[in-house]
C-alpha cells in the first residue's frame, strides 16, 4: 500500500469512529474504547504523514528543494 492510500485509509477510520461516537446509544465503556483506538489511529496517521512529508521534500536530485534554499538564503562573498 503506498504512503498516501495508507494516510487515506487512516483518515477514513478516524472519520468511521467519530460517526460510532456520535450514535446515542453508545455505551460509555464502548466510547472510552473507541476514543482509545482513536488515539492509536491518529498516532498512525501522524507518523504516516510525517513519512509522506519528508518524501515529497527530498529532491530526486539530491541537491536542496527551493524551500531549503530559501531557507538557507543565497552564498555571500566575503566583504574583504
Amino acid at each position: 500500500m503506498s504512503q498516501a492510500a495508507e494516510v487515506e485509509e487512516l483518515i477514513a477510520q478516524l472519520r468511521s469512529a467519530a460517526e460510532r461516537l456520535r450514535a446515542p446509544e453508545l455505551q460509555l465503556g464502548d466510547a472510552a474504547e473507541l476514543i482509545a483506538q482513536c488515539a492509536q489511529t491518529a498516532s498512525e496517521l501522524t507518523g504516516s504523514l510525517e513519512q509522506l512529508v519528508r518524501g515529497a521534500a527530498r529532491p530526486a536530485t539530491g541537491g536542496p528543494t527551493a524551500a531549503q534554499g530559501r531557507l538557507t538564503g543565497p552564498t555571500q562573498e566575503p566583504l574583504l
